[in-house]
């Protein structure tokens, strides 16, 4: 019934920064806190925003999402070191005209995941992306059974 649809996810540096900005803004209010404390503790954020900006940016890890795949079983995710998960869609995902961001379930992790075909923010391909889109409009419920 339904033509699978495949699309690849590479990194990019704006999606990158855009994972990477709120932990940045936590830690620059730590900072402008002024406590010698705060600033101390500015470390964990900025250093939690450097990794996400690495793996959605720069290089993946290997429990990055690397391809994502719907056909009429649903979402199928497979990560950089080759595991195919089968995932669900969460409520809280949102489908704009050139962005997505999907917060999926794979099992045992959840994902928080942004795609676009944007100049500077082009993550993947242009044509799967607005297929992918226009089946999740037509398909998603936003029932999640957790």
């Amino acid at each position: 019934m339904y033509n699978p649809i495949e699309l690849p996810v590479r990194t990019c540096p704006g999606i990158g920064a855009l994972h990477a900005l709120p932990w940045l803004i936590l830690s620059v209010v730590l900072v402008l806190a002024g406590h010698a404390l705060t600033t101390l503790l500015a470390a964990g954020p900025l250093s939690a925003g450097a990794v996400l900006f690495m793996q959605h940016g720069l290089r993946p890890a290997g429990d990055s999402i690397s391809e994502i795949r719907h056909d009429g079983d649903g979402l199928a995710l497979q990560t950089f070191n080759g595991e195919w998960l089968s995932a669900q869609l969460y409520p809280g995902s949102r489908v704009g005209a050139n962005w997505l961001w999907l917060r999926l379930d794979g099992g045992a992790r959840q994902y928080s995941l942004v795609l676009s075909d944007r100049p500077g923010f082009r993550n993947t391909d242009a044509q799967a992306l607005r297929r992918f889109r226009t089946r999740l409009r037509l398909t998603h419920t936003g029932q999640h059974d957790r």
